[in-house]
């Protein structure tokens, strides 16, 4: 009995020995029929490691499957060339915003349109000089179509500067001295006064020109030119006198008109500009002086 199961006990042991060697053969040397597979694992159940990572295997053989995610593969079955991962690409960063250069507000910056360091903008001024010469033009133009509106600008510029005003009406007469005329007739019914005052401002720059003018308008408000007249002799004589020579040579009825009212108001200051205009036109002075009289 012992010898049976002695001999059992040994071919137990033989047959495991024989499976042991042969797995060992076949795991060692799987060749044949044109194929080799003489390099393969059969593996237990362990853990790998390396290069940041750790893979924890099965005992046996894995399922030959392919395992992905978060961007990485596990290829597993038999033994197989290394799989290519796919390197992630990297998201660029949102650029960066340039900021918005603010104004400069410092108040002890003073540019060319700062006021002073107080912050506050300064409004541009454009100046645009104009002649003498183009406010003539500008005002016999003005005269030609509405004398009236002339007459009352003639006012307003000598109430703001009479001096300077003095060469742009001469001027104006120059160009037109009857619409100037008709203008001057509308500034002397406005105001007498003032309008003498331009008129000996004129007389300075160009006493001819005035003087036609002067003529025209006597002709249709002598008396107001009249009134107009010993203001200005009065102001300055002889600039008014030499006007006076050229009024009377225009026309000496119209002018000689005038007179009377003249030096009715300002006898002497007026008798100094006809004096003044005799010595340049007797004749037509003497011409206007008996129309004075009449």
């Amino acid at each position: 009995m012992k010898t049976i199961l002695g001999n059992k006990r040994a071919l137990v042991v033989a047959a495991v020995a024989g499976a042991v060697a042969l797995s060992a053969a076949l795991v060692l040397a799987q060749t044949g029929g044109g194929f080799d597979l003489s390099f393969s694992t059969t593996d237990a159940g362990t853990t790998s490691t390396g290069g940041g990572f750790s893979v924890k295997g099965a005992a046996g053989q894995p399922d030959a499957v392919t395992s992905t995610g978060s961007g990485f593969s596990l290829q597993g079955g038999f033994i197989g060339g290394a799989i290519p991962v796919p390197t992630p690409t990297p998201t660029p960063p949102p650029p960066t915003p340039t900021p918005t250069p603010e104004p400069d507000d410092d108040d002890d910056d003073v540019g060319p349109e700062d006021s002073g360091g107080t912050g506050e903008k300064s409004p541009v001024v454009v100046v645009k000089i104009i002649s003498c010469e183009q406010i003539g033009a500008g005002l016999s133009t003005v005269a030609r179509k509405n004398p009236a509106n002339a007459g009352r600008f003639i006012i307003g510029e000598t109430e703001y500067n009479a001096s300077a005003f003095g060469c742009p009406l001469a001027t104006a007469a120059s160009f037109d001295a009857s619409a100037v005329g008709a203008a001057l007739a509308f500034a002397v019914m406005e105001d007498a006064a003032i309008t003498g005052r331009a008129l000996v401002g004129a007389a300075l720059h160009n006493p001819q020109a005035i003087g036609e003018a002067l003529a025209v308008a006597a002709g249709q408000e002598p008396e107001a030119v009249g009134a107009a007249l010993a203001a200005a002799a009065e102001e300055n004589a002889d600039a008014v006198g030499q006007a006076l020579a050229s009024a009377v040579q225009t026309s000496c009825a119209d002018a000689g008109k005038a007179l009377a009212t003249a030096a009715g108001q300002n006898p002497v200051a007026v008798g100094i500009a006809l004096a003044i205009a005799a010595g340049i036109d007797p004749a037509a002075v003497g011409c206007a002086l008996v129309v004075a009289i009449s």
